[in-house]
């Protein structure tokens, strides 16, 4: 005879037997096997009471719970959290300064990694931990409490507001501790009329967007650099943090605003290697180019191969010669590419003797053929041979007084080219002098009047 077993009710805890088994006949075998189904339904209740157990304690403490409800039954986040409500609600602000990621001198932006810390009292939260098996604090989620509407009034982000919103830690006293981390850009006035010896001030203003002065008072917190990374391009040199109260053109209250200012310097050693080190070896270029004479067409040849092309690449270490390069080397190059001819003149020789020896070649033949001319044209002789001498002698002449000629506009134009040569040289020498007395002049201003060399 089938066993007939009582209904489940899932209210109860158990099992729960509405009628009894009952047996037909006194067999033992339908006996055992009913004993058996009644164990593993035994077995079976047992595990999923112990899940149940499980699951129960894992949803947390029943004192947390219990005060979590109790505190959450009738808080309205929306309502500020103070008994008194014609007093202001004071809130601490401090930042913690992580990182600062880039200075954009192009778009005038500070973007950095920082911690906000707020802190205030919220009269509604709190409770004797004695009533709830001593519990200290809480953790509530940033939607769940009430929470100071403060921005960063000077920001610059696609979000405004890039702060990460986390967890708020409840104290029994009623005290609110918030760090909400982000990344933080703001609009800074860049001023880089030293650079790259130029320091910038730059400053994070925060306050609330909706409460006035008499609804929220803000106080200073610590501007913390215990966790900051130091940065390779710039150094904090001081910073600084002040409460202003001001009053907009669209509200009549008054407003108080809290500012975290850095006072920043740059660092001076990488712009030395690649900005400072080629203006110097450019201003040394062209003083060596000024001594290099006009005719050996190596101003040029100095200046780009041996400064641009291998100097330059060598102190910036882009890319080592395949030969030393030191000033034995550069002498005995200098010599083999600077081999001039004799009629070569520099700066300092100057020499026209054989230019000066064919002009006094020419007034002698002038002289010499003039004078035979004339002796020629004095003899009176019918001889015909006489007449052929002196038809010779005259191509003789005319033939000589082209080549005076010729002679003669050549020794103008190396006059004129021998003056131009001389104004050349003289301008190059006094080009050299304001070149030098300027770079001089200039450099002790700027090294003078720079707000610093080294940092």
């Amino acid at each position: 005879m089938e066993p007939h077993f009582g209904v489940y009710e899932p209210r109860r805890r158990g099992w729960l037997k509405k009628n009894r088994i009952e047996f037909t006949g006194d067999d033992t075998e339908d006996k055992s096997h009913v004993g058996c189904s009644v164990m593993l339904l035994t077995h079976y209740h047992f595990i999923l009471l112990l899940i149940a157990l499980l699951i129960t304690e894992s949803n947390g403490s029943a004192a947390e719970v219990r005060l979590i409800n109790d505190l959450m039954s009738g808080y309205v986040r929306e309502e500020r959290p103070i008994l008194d409500s014609s007093k202001p609600v004071k809130v601490m602000l401090g930042v913690s300064l992580q990182q600062i990621i880039n200075l954009s001198e192009k778009e005038e932006q500070l973007e950095v990694n920082a911690w906000l810390k707020f802190s205030w009292r919220d009269e509604n939260l709190r409770w004797e931990p004695t009533a709830y098996e001593n519990v200290t604090d809480l953790r509530h989620p940033p939607d769940a409490l009430w929470t100071p509407d403060i921005l960063l009034y000077n920001s610059v982000d696609a979000e405004f507001d890039s702060s990460y919103k986390v967890n708020l830690v409840n104290y029994h006293t009623g005290y609110i501790n918030w760090m909400p981390p982000g990344i933080f850009k703001v609009s800074c006035k860049l001023d880089i009329y030293w650079f790259p010896f130029d320091e910038q001030i730059c400053y994070f203003k925060f306050g609330s967007w909706t409460y006035t002065r008499d609804k929220i008072e803000l106080e200073k917190g610590d501007f913390d650099f215990s966790e900051f990374i130091p940065n390779g391009e710039w150094i904090i040199i001081s910073n600084r943090t002040n409460i202003t109260v001001k009053q907009y053109e669209c509200c009549p209250e008054q407003y108080e605003d809290i500012t975290f200012t850095l006072h920043l310097r740059r660092r001076t050693l990488y712009y030395s290697f690649n900005l400072i080190a080629p203006v110097l070896l450019t201003m040394v270029l062209v003083i060596l180019g000024f001594t290099v004479s006009p005719e050996t067409c190596e101003k040029v040849g100095l200046q780009m191969r041996f400064i641009l092309l291998e100097w330059s690449p060598w102190l910036l270490r882009i890319k080592m010669p395949d030969r030393d390069n030191n000033m034995a080397t550069l002498k005995d190059s200098w010599k083999m590419r600077n081999r001039r001819e004799s009629m070569a003149r520099t700066a300092f020789e100057y020499a026209d003797g054989p230019v000066t020896q064919i002009h006094t070649m020419g007034i002698m033949l002038k002289e010499n053929f003039e004078e035979l001319i004339y002796q020629v044209k004095q003899e009176k002789s019918t001889d015909e041979k006489s007449v052929e001498r002196l038809r010779v002698l005259q191509k003789i002449y005319d033939h000589v007084k082209m080549i005076r000629e010729h002679d003669d506009d050549n020794d103008e134009d190396s006059r004129v080219a021998l003056e131009w040569r001389f104004a050349a040289i003289v301008v190059d020498r006094l080009c050299l002098l304001v070149f030098s007395i300027l770079i001089i002049i200039v450099s002790i201003i700027i090294a003078w009047r720079a707000p610093y060399l080294f940092a």
